[in-house]
């Protein structure tokens, strides 16, 4: 992954951080941790001083997409893994938080199988509530 991506990279685990409105610092160092144990120290501050200039509120997913050349499964997992991190970093994953996941998976063409175990899982809550009530 070159610099510039990395840098859309950063843009999107951002973006997750505040999805739920505000962003903690603990969604802050989650996202230093993804990019530091991926890219190594100098490539991470090269990003996240980039983070520090970004806009995130001017977000559009196709120019996002554009940028990046997630064409494999893996890689497309790999990103809904990251954003999974950052969005439950703060120790819940709210609806927006789930509902942004969804949006990027969506966008980067990612598989409901590449969501499993990422996403709110409202189809089993409902069938473990509708057993109870019977």
């Amino acid at each position: 992954m070159n610099t510039a991506q990395l840098k859309t990279v950063g843009e999107i685990l951002l973006k997750a951080a505040f999805s739920d409105g505000s962003c903690q610092g603990v969604e802050l160092e989650e996202i230093r941790k993804i990019l530091s144990a991926k890219h190594g120290k100098d490539l991470t501050d090269v990003v996240l001083a980039h983070l520090a200039r970004c806009d995130v509120s001017d977000f559009q997913w196709s120019v996002i997409t554009e940028k990046l050349d997630l064409k494999t499964p893996g890689l497309r997992r790999e990103l809904v893994e990251m954003v999974a991190r950052i969005t439950r970093a703060d120790g819940a994953l709210t609806l927006d938080e789930d509902s942004f996941l969804r949006t990027m998976a969506s966008a980067i063409g990612a598989t409901e199988a590449d969501m499993e175990g990422f996403a709110l899982d409202f189809e089993s809550h409902y069938a473990e509530t509708d057993d109870l009530d019977r």
